[in-house]
């Protein structure tokens, strides 16, 4: 297993916080995603999750934002080694990651980091959207004076982040703004599923928006976003929604392509 410089050598005593404003921002067009900085681990006493979540919680931050690559092959004693933790609440880790579809167990126990086909990514994608499609509809039924407000937080930390240039603070607010659409709609089921598929597309997101040079469009399509939550319009927040992810969707899979054309590069300079 090829390992990042960026993987962290410290036991781990709790799951990491959320990607730090702090990391290097880049600029449009920039050839190559930042590699955020890793979240000091918060003291195990005041993390009450079990230890193969925490570990899983860590392992997921590091395949999602980059730092361990797709198709990547993880060997247990290597990583028990590094993160300083036995083998069995790392395989209990990688379990919670498989039925997440982060990684892939194959019946020789070899365990390696999911690589989704351009194919795949199509079809997540198009679910996704229609997900989200469906949260609009229900959350327009469902939602209370809370959510707007919250909306309405998020997209001024957007704007903030944007106008920093943090485009990982401005990735954490989006994620945050569009899982909390999903928690409007008060359906265990769809937050439940719309929360799976986005851990799936966490890291090809995240690449895209890496790459985002129109701020002020996507801007705009966040304000109507909210107005629409606002109005209870139900048909036209589920447009809005399906459109909004259809443009960010189309930046995405060029991200993608090009972290697949760098990963065989990389291997081909190997």
């Amino acid at each position: 297993m090829t390992r990042s410089p960026d993987m962290p050598k410290a036991v781990i005593e709790a799951a990491p916080a959320a990607i730090p404003a702090a990391a290097v921002p880049v600029a449009a067009g920039a050839a190559s995603e930042p590699r955020p900085d890793r979240a000091a681990p918060v003291a195990a006493a005041l993390d009450p999750q079990p230890l193969p979540r925490r570990i899983a919680s860590q392992l997921r931050d590091l395949i999602i934002h980059d730092m361990i690559k797709p198709g990547e092959r993880i060997v247990e004693q290597t990583l028990s080694d590094e993160l300083g933790v036995s083998r069995t609440p790392l395989r209990e880790a990688l379990k919670i990651l498989a039925l997440e579809g982060l990684v892939r167990v194959y019946p020789n126990k070899r365990t390696l980091v999911a690589d989704p086909s351009p194919a795949e990514i199509k079809n997540m994608l198009r679910v996704y959207a229609t997900l989200e499609g469906l949260a609009g509809e229900m959350a327009c039924e469902n939602r209370d004076d809370a959510d707007v407000l919250a909306l309405r937080g998020y997209q001024e930390r957007m704007i903030a982040a944007r106008a920093e240039g943090d485009r990982i603070g401005y990735f954490r607010e989006n994620q945050a703004f569009h899982l909390r659409i999903a928690r409007a709609t008060r359906n265990d089921t769809l937050i439940e599923l719309h929360k799976t598929l986005n851990l799936r597309l966490h890291r090809i997101r995240f690449l895209g928006i890496m790459r985002q040079s129109d701020w002020s469009s996507v801007s705009a399509q966040h304000a109507a976003i909210i107005d629409a939550l606002e109005a209870r319009d139900g048909q036209l927040l589920k447009r809005l929604l399906i459109d909004h992810l259809d443009a960010a969707w189309v930046r995405a899979e060029q991200s993608a392509q090009a972290a697949r054309f760098r990963s065989r590069s990389d291997t081909d300079d190997a």
